[in-house]
């Protein structure tokens, strides 16, 4: 028989319309022919909806999900008639908030439910950037140099250039993804604004200090319980990578794989898979890192513990661009999670 997987997407953070977009990428990409593919729609209200398929998430169906409460079982209100569906793995395609930070992790924990990605602990301290920074720090990683704000603290754009030693700045939402709320600042006018926006996203915020810098991804992934790298690769932005940059005007050059020396490549791909250790990550993730132009330094930046999966999302470019197929590699992540849920 095959194994019965759910997509599992939408979702009410800022990052839903993304979620989409990569849930239908990872469903044109898993092999029908293995596995039995069904679809939960988390609309924006918070709803789960069974639905048949990407052009149904507006309909009306009242095919409802009830909280999951038997193992491997979801259990749908269809027409006031329930059922039960069997679930062998759920793939959470849920970017930011409620999906990258633990909570659904340990819903479908609580539930008994195998799942591919990160678990609770990977997941929650992964998404709070300043969480993550410090773990990295006390590993005798460089990170970029910042300044956490949280709600009711005060400062200003003279006291962040006297603290951080520069004048330009990004300020961001810490537990926030793609690019969803991030300015870059270089004035006082700016930053009241960018600091304003950032703390619509989120009670806690960062100041970071801007680099002359390339940018450069390596993702991650286990494959039968060993930690694989892909290439690195590169990002370059006309000025930094927005989300209006990455997903509605296209205008980044993303280059797979990144122009750089072998020992660079080995230099970042060994700090990724540190990372992906010290952060207590599984199954997958996008490690990000500045290269210092200056002194020629790698940085770790963030983590991405359910990066992007779109068509053009570095995440899958970066697997293709290492000579594995997205077929392939959707395999190796389901089996890879098929076999944890059983250790």
């Amino acid at each position: 028989m095959k194994n019965k997987i759910i997509i599992l997407f939408g979702g009410k953070s800022p990052e839903h319309d993304i979620s989409i977009m990569s849930a239908a990428n990872i469903f044109n990409a898993i092999d029908k022919e293995k596995y039995e593919l069904a679809l939960i729609y988390i609309r924006k209200n918070g709803d789960w909806r069974f639905v048949d398929d990407f052009a149904d998430l507006d309909g009306d169906t009242i095919r409802e999900v009830l909280i999951p409460i038997k193992k491997n079982t979801l259990i749908i209100n269809d027409n006031g008639k329930l059922s039960d569906i069997h679930c062998d793995l759920v793939i959470p395609v849920l970017h930011g908030p409620n999906g990258e930070d633990g909570k659904i992790q340990g819903l479908l924990e609580i539930a008994g439910i195998p799942y591919l990605g990160c678990g609770v602990l990977g997941s929650a301290i992964s998404m709070d950037k300043e969480m993550a920074k410090r773990l990295v720090k006390d590993a005798g990683i460089v990170s970029v140099d910042y300044i956490c704000l949280r709600k009711g603290m005060e400062i200003n754009y003279g006291g962040a250039k006297d603290k951080l030693g520069v004048d330009t700045f990004f300020v961001k939402p810490v537990n926030m993804g793609s690019s969803v709320g991030i300015s870059k600042v270089k004035n006082d006018l700016e930053f009241e604004m960018a600091i304003k926006k950032a703390f619509e996203y989120d009670d806690k915020i960062l100041i970071e200090k801007a680099l002359i810098a390339r940018e450069i991804e390596v993702s991650v992934y286990n494959k039968n319980g060993e930690i694989c790298t892909s290439t690195a690769g590169e990002i370059r932005p006309k000025e930094f990578y927005s989300y209006e940059e990455k997903y509605l005007n296209d205008s980044a050059e993303l280059l797979c794989p990144a122009p750089l020396e072998e020992s660079q490549v080995q230099t970042v791909q060994k700090m990724a898979e540190k990372i992906f250790e010290i952060l207590e990550l599984r199954g997958l993730c996008r490690v990000d890192f500045f290269l210092d132009k200056e002194s020629g330094e790698f940085i770790f930046n963030e983590v991405n513990t359910f990066p992007g999966f779109t068509n053009i999302s570095m995440f899958p470019k970066l697997i293709v661009s290492s000579g594995i197929s997205q077929m392939e590699l959707m395999d190796i992540l389901i089996l890879e999670a098929l076999r944890y849920s059983k250790v």
